[in-house]
């Protein structure tokens, strides 16, 4: 089973975990929310993490 954690690089080393997502859809959509909000696009990580 894979899911999608979007991540907020905050600083290096400082990362604020925005919600784990069980499809990349899901995970895609919480990102754009984000941007929305005024958060730099390119601080903005989605990941698969294999559990």
């Amino acid at each position: 089973m894979t899911k999608y954690l979007v991540e907020e690089i905050v600083t290096p080393g400082y990362i604020i975990d925005r919600g784990i997502y069980d499809n990349p859809k899901d995970a895609q959509y919480r990102a754009m929310e984000i941007f929305v909000e005024g958060i730099i696009e390119e601080n903005i990580k989605i990941r698969e993490v294999p559990l």
